[in-house]
């Protein structure tokens, strides 16, 4: 793929500068709703919940990692189906739009022009849930700057939402947010898979089983919690 240069690419974008490209990726999510009819037409894919309980049960049931999963792993990913689908209904229930999702928005794929954030690496983009690209930021800032810096994009991503949407309870939807970003971050690697020749998915192995894994950790650390 061939672009213009791009400023300051090559430089990782630290966590303090996290909450600027929270608000920038808000504006843009807001600023483009009365566009998803062109970006569908265009071609961007529709991922929002029906697509991602679609996406679920594939990862869940019929993953191309199956070969790479125990039978424990397999017998694990089938139980966590309904939890899943279950708190992804309850994430999009919450009354917000689909909107222009980037699909992997960390900090890696952030460069500048001045102190304005330029994010690229559209790749993953579709229509979906607009909190999964803020999670998928915030954890990127928390992988240096810690809870702090999680917690600082949340809440600097979070003032234009209350302000479009005062009626919902955002922080409810956030709440929310941590399984579903991680469910649709496998049905991603799933994607991928199947658009790789055969010969090529070993570059990938267990990925899916890696997330699945962890999704597993947080039902039970869920579970724990409710009793």
């Amino acid at each position: 793929m061939l672009m213009e240069p791009l400023p300051r690419a090559e430089d990782a974008t630290p966590a303090e500068d996290a909450p600027v490209v929270a608000r920038a990726l808000a504006r843009l999510q807001l600023e483009t709703l009365g566009h998803t009819a062109d970006l569908r037409s265009a071609g961007l894919p529709d991922r929002g919940l029906e697509a991602t309980v679609a996406g679920l049960r594939t990862v869940c049931r019929d993953s191309v990692e199956r070969a790479w999963m125990s039978e424990e792993q397999q017998a694990a990913a089938v139980e966590l189906e309904p939890w899943l689908v279950e708190q992804c209904r309850t994430l999009w229930s919450a009354g917000l739009p689909d909107t222009l999702a980037h699909g992997d928005l960390h900090l890696g794929n952030v460069s500048w022009d001045g102190t304005r954030p330029v994010l690229y690496d559209w790749t993953d983009a579709c229509l979906t849930h607009p909190f999964l690209d803020a999670r998928h930021l915030a954890d990127s800032a928390a992988e240096t700057g810690g809870e702090e810096a999680r917690t600082a994009v949340w809440e600097a991503y979070a003032e234009a939402w209350r302000a479009a949407y005062p009626g919902v309870d955002v922080d409810a939807a956030w709440a929310r947010v941590r399984a579903v970003e991680a469910a649709f971050q496998a049905i991603s690697y799933e994607q991928i898979y199947r658009a790789q020749p055969e010969r090529s998915r070993w570059e990938l192995a267990t990925v899916v089983v890696g997330i699945l894994d962890k999704l597993a950790g947080v039902r039970a650390e869920q579970a724990a919690t409710a009793r």
